[in-house]
């Protein structure tokens, strides 16, 4: 059995027993199993990146630019974090394959961190705190790329359909939608119950409370990643590769994957995107616009209803337009949904917040399910081009591009919120008011828009479809 090169040959690539059927399609437990764990995942990202800024300066006391600069100097060491765990999922050699022994130490750690995360025993802005909460999150970031990138990594190991890897993606966005609706909707209704009213009638919360989230998330982060580990065991996966190229013809392979490029290129800007507006929400809406945090699910829930329906359509819709316009189809639903928050005033009616989650809903099932499995196409094209089976390379750059974008945008938020002059004290007054609500439109409105426009751009040269990835494999044909 000779190995590829990329002129051209035969792959060896040897896999696991096969939990398909002929035609490439997955069992439904197979697919729920490894779907569940998009809802940890969901939780882990969604209640820290939507809450986190608010509770280091609002709770802990931290100064706004801070804040936002201590984040993304924990998300920018997964520089490291990220392409090691990728590399070490790619050469595991495990009776449970390369990916599933890292979903079980990373659910472990990424539990027990996020619980960390939310209570943080000190107060102030000094030194201590800072180094203090950095550590947490560096913990935190290092169990979310131990789970997450062999996690993605699995998706196109388990199946070679084409349509099927849309299928797959389209079931986690289910369940992602699901757990980031746990996690917005779950965080109003709870620090709501706990909260207190103030003299202004808003609900004010205090450590205790934040420390109560930290814990039920950590809880169910834990189950439902460990359904994702347990459930996935009889699921088709690949060894590690025979075929070992040289560093440099490895980089230059990588970088010549232009489909591959393009897509980590869309999802990067985008996460900053999602990001930033994940971190300025809930300034806009409790701090500008005065609503109680019962009030969050309004956009929270609409949303995960909406991925839960619409993603199985879209699927089915791509079939016939093609996975490029389907993912286009989310990029303009989020600039319109993003635009839209300009118009916002404290008296608009209270059904606007609806709309705006459902057409987030929208924008959501398509972003996540299209530029995963295009994603997936683009991984099974290297492995045709180098014989090497890189899935954890690939989906370590894309975790890394997800916490580079999950950084920049809360820090963009905390200080154009520090110019604005949102003290720690969680006071908009009128003087502050205008700047304030500019501040986290930046964060809700501005930016995401100008990512979906750039991500529009960058789908519009984007060309691997069905045909040339047929062509690729009939080309190079990879001998399991």
């Amino acid at each position: 059995m000779s190995s590829e090169t990329l002129d051209g040959g035969a792959v060896a690539a040897p896999s696991a027993p096969a939990a398909t059927d002929n035609t490439g399609r997955l069992p439904l437990g197979i697919k729920f199993s490894w779907a569940t764990g998009a809802f940890g995942v969901a939780i882990l990202t969604n209640s820290v990146s939507g809450l986190i800024l608010y509770y280091l300066t609002t709770i802990v006391g931290i100064s706004g630019w801070i804040a936002g600069l201590l984040l993304m100097i924990s998300k920018l060491y997964d520089a490291f974090s990220d392409p090691i765990a990728g590399w070490m999922s790619d050469r595991l050699q495990s009776p449970q394959g390369r990916r599933r022994p890292f979903l079980l130490w990373g659910a472990l750690l990424s539990a027990v961190t996020l619980v960390l995360v939310f209570t943080v025993p000190f107060r102030g802005d000094t030194i201590w705190v800072w180094a203090y909460v950095l550590t947490v999150h560096i913990f935190y970031t290092t169990g979310y790329s131990t789970f997450n990138v062999p996690y993605m990594a699995m998706a196109p190991e388990m199946t070679d359909n084409y349509h099927e890897r849309s299928d797959l993606q389209g079931w986690r966005v289910m369940f992602a939608s699901a757990g980031g609706a746990v996690a917005g909707l779950g965080s109003g209704l709870i620090l709501a119950w706990l909260g207190e009213k103030g003299a202004d009638g808003r609900t004010i919360n205090d450590a205790f409370d934040y420390g109560v989230l930290g814990v039920l998330y950590g809880f169910l982060v834990l189950v439902s990643m460990l359904i994702a580990w347990r459930g996935t065991r009889n699921a088709k996966f690949q060894v590690k590769s025979k075929t070992v190229l040289p560093w440099k013809l490895q980089a230059s392979s990588f970088l010549s994957n232009v489909p591959a490029l393009l897509i980590l290129g869309v999802k990067g800007v985008q996460l900053i995107g999602i990001a930033s507006a994940g971190a300025a929400t809930f300034f806009l809406v409790i701090g500008v616009l005065g609503r109680s945090p019962a009030q969050m699910p309004l956009i929270g829930l609409p949303s995960m209803i909406v991925a839960i329906f619409l993603t199985p359509f879209l699927a089915r819709l791509s079939k016939k337009i093609g996975k490029r316009a389907g993912y286009l189809i989310g990029a303009i639903a989020t600039a319109i949904g993003s635009m839209s928050w300009i118009l916002a005033t404290p008296d608009e009616p209270i059904y606007f917040l609806v709309l705006r989650g459902i057409i987030m809903g929208v924008a959501f099932s398509a972003n996540v399910m299209f530029g995963m499995s295009m994603l997936n196409d683009a991984m099974e094209l290297d492995a045709h081009r180098t014989g090497m089976r890189r899935e954890g390379l690939y989906a370590a750059f894309y975790s890394f591009v997800e916490k580079f974008g999950y950084a920049l945008g809360p820090a963009a938020v905390g200080a154009a919120l520090s110019i604005a002059g949102f003290d720690k004290a969680a006071r908009v007054t009128a003087e502050n008011y205008d700047a304030v609500r500019q501040a986290s439109l930046l964060g809700v409105s501005y930016i995401p828009t100008g990512c979906a426009i750039i991500a529009v751009i960058l789908l519009s040269v984007y060309n691997l479809n069905e045909a040339k990835l047929a062509e690729a494999r009939a080309n190079t044909k990879l001998v399991e």
